[in-house]
């Protein structure tokens, strides 16, 4: 198992976290590193491997969420034993549920990562406003 920090092996990793690949399929294949070490690598910033880890997961997200947008356009069907074209009820719900994954990481994972501080890009924002009047009453006590 590869722990020490190799330039060409990082590069394929980001490239292939870019196209959307997770880490844990990346680093399930020979000749990579643990997700632990590449997770090392990314908060010790090891020759500037932070900042493109970060960069590489925003774009594999964005990946996914354009996969989901063909995903949602799509209608799944299936042929009977009549021949007769018929809508999936099966693979729209599996489409669906492929596109809630997509939302949940956009919503979710783009949001911290190295950087917890990191502003919310997608999802829902939450915005509590307070209004009215605030009162203050002189009291003296004898």
């Amino acid at each position: 198992m590869l722990e020490v920090y190799n330039p060409e092996i990082a590069e394929e990793i980001l490239v292939r976290m870019s196209g959307g690949e997770s880490l844990r399929t990346i680093c399930s294949d020979d000749g990579y590193p643990c997700r632990r070490t590449v997770t090392r690598w990314a908060v010790r910033d090891t020759d500037g491997f932070g900042a493109r880890y970060a960069a590489a997961r925003r774009a594999g997200v964005e990946s996914r969420i354009e996969d989901a947008n063909e995903i949602a356009a799509e209608t799944p069907t299936y042929t009977d034993e009549a021949g007769i074209t018929r809508i999936d009820a099966a693979g729209i719900q599996r489409n669906r549920l492929r596109c809630d994954q997509a939302k949940w990481e956009a919503s979710h994972l783009l949001r911290g990562g190295i950087k917890p501080s990191a502003p919310l890009d997608y999802g829902d924002k939450i915005q509590a406003e307070v209004s009215g009047e605030i009162g203050i009453k002189r009291v003296i006590v004898r």
